[in-house]
């Protein structure tokens, strides 16, 4: 069996109640399978508190990111000052940018 590439899956967090940012990153996760990806969450991957500072949030973020084939932006993406990061980012690398619709 083949192995599915891994696509990171990138959104607004902050300024989101938890069980709304946590349930778009979830139906994300769904169009990134369907897309034939292995999506990787960064709200499922993380062993840090909700609490902790942002930035901390970022550096284990943007690590996972690294390991990834393709990024996935959630509609509200440009809303939110990390996932303008991880774009930017993204763009340096030269990932696979793909859009949800």
């Amino acid at each position: 069996m083949e192995k599915r590439k891994k696509c990171y899956n990138s959104g607004k967090i902050t300024g989101l109640p938890y069980l709304v940012a946590y349930n778009n990153f979830l139906a994300a996760d769904y169009e990134i399978k369907a897309r034939g990806y292995e999506p990787v969450n960064p709200m499922d991957k993380c062993w840090l508190k909700p609490s902790a500072a942002w930035w901390k949030h970022m550096v284990v973020d943007i690590w996972h990111m690294l390991w990834c084939k393709a990024v996935f932006f959630q509609r509200n993406w440009s809303d939110s000052r990390g996932a303008r990061i991880e774009f930017q980012l993204a763009l340096a690398l030269n990932k696979e940018l793909i859009y949800q619709k």
